[in-house]
């Protein structure tokens, strides 16, 4: 064997004049044979197998024996021509186990798993890293399993004044972030159009307190209960201007065309600007069978800006829901369900009830509502 190696592989190169040039030549081919696309039989090995294959390679162990004794940990030997070859690896290596399929890279003097050394600049998997983004995945999901108990996703700042949160992106453009921003106390924050911020929730770091910034929404039900009386005329009944709500009796004639009058001075339930209205539910009854069903309306009324009712020039009156022919159960309770479709209150106003009786009416009748208004009130 000549003295005369290549500088990665140490393969053997053959000499000016040397005698038996096939020897060193072969010798050179029988190692690049096992380098190349490197497979080992196993890492860390350390006792060499009783009849060993031509071609077989093994990374040694940290105590190697027999055949194997005195060589340092992480060589590689391989069974070549007859007896034991071996070779120190160079940083960057990649050896496979033929037998698992386990990969592994040979950096700061040793095999270490993964195929990867221990520190990486940046890492990305099935995506592009970057400086910023050191670690990038582009994947349909992500798991973080424990390891036999809990498990914690840990995010550190160098100090309050600095930034660990979680930042949720439409298009990577920011929708929500929760975590300790710019100070450590805890918040929870959202935005339309990823430029504008609005604060839902701070938690103080010092007293655990939790804040609403923006204020906070409470779902409801509010109870309507009360009396329309049905007119022979088939006139609408509503709210009169001396009973507010749950006033018992709603005799005022809001006239008999095909929707009922506007006209400022008819009150309901108040509702303030924002109020989310979702749905009017409960149980309607008449008193007498010759009412054969109702035309409702539900309506949101509201004034000017500044609140004033002074004609009916200055109200807006929106309808909510509307049924022609509300179907009764005799004289007995029959169920109302109305949906408000989520209306928003434009400003302070107020929700009214229309009721008009469908039928040959022998004498003023009574319908009754016992209702509950499902809303979200504004902060």
């Amino acid at each position: 064997m000549t003295d005369h190696t290549t500088p990665i592989l140490s393969l053997p190169l053959i000499a000016a004049a040397q005698a038996q040039k096939h020897v060193t030549h072969n010798e050179a081919l029988a190692q690049l044979d096992v380098l190349t696309q490197l497979a080992v039989s196993a890492f860390d090995a350390e006792t060499p197998p009783a009849v060993p294959v031509p071609g077989d390679v093994y990374a040694l162990g940290a105590a190697p024996t027999g055949a194997w004794a005195g060589q340092a940990e992480g060589a590689l030997a391989a069974y070549l021509n007859g007896g034991w070859v071996f070779i120190t690896p160079q940083p960057g290596w990649i050896a496979g186990d033929a037998g698992t399929g386990e990969t592994r890279t040979w950096h700061a003097g040793d095999w270490q798993a993964g195929g990867v050394p221990e520190v990486l600049p940046r890492l990305g998997i099935n995506a592009g890293a970057d400086d910023t983004n050191r670690l990038s995945v582009n994947a349909d999901a992500t798991l973080l399993n424990n390891a036999g108990a809990g498990h914690q996703l840990k995010l550190n700042k160098a100090s309050a004044t600095d930034t660990a949160s979680l930042l949720f992106q439409s298009a990577f453009s920011g929708r929500a972030e929760m975590g300790t921003a710019g100070t450590d106390d805890f918040s929870i924050k959202v935005s339309a159009d990823g430029g504008t911020w609005n604060t839902a929730l701070e938690v103080d770091a010092g007293t655990g307190q939790v804040h609403f910034p923006s204020g906070s929404a409470t779902r409801t039900r509010f109870p309507i209960t009360g009396r329309w009386d049905c007119y022979t005329n088939a006139a609408w009944a509503g709210f009169h201007s001396q009973f507010g709500h749950e006033g018992g009796q709603h005799n005022n004639s809001c006239g008999t065309g095909a929707e009922p009058n506007v006209n400022w001075s008819y009150l309901g339930l108040p509702l303030a600007g924002g109020a989310v209205l979702h749905a009017l539910s409960g149980l309607v009854r008449v008193n007498a069978s010759d009412v054969t069903a109702l035309d409702m309306r539900v309506c949101a009324q509201y004034g000017l800006p500044d609140g004033t009712h002074d004609s009916n020039a200055d109200i807006t009156r929106d309808t909510l829901w509307s049924v022609d022919g509300h179907a009764l159960n005799g004289t007995g309770f029959g169920p109302l369900s109305a949906d408000l479709g989520g209306y928003t209150m434009p400003r302070d106003g107020m929700l009214l009830i229309f009721v008009r009786p469908q039928g040959t009416l022998a004498a003023k009748r009574s319908a009754y509502l016992s209702t509950a208004l499902d809303m979200v009130l504004p902060a």
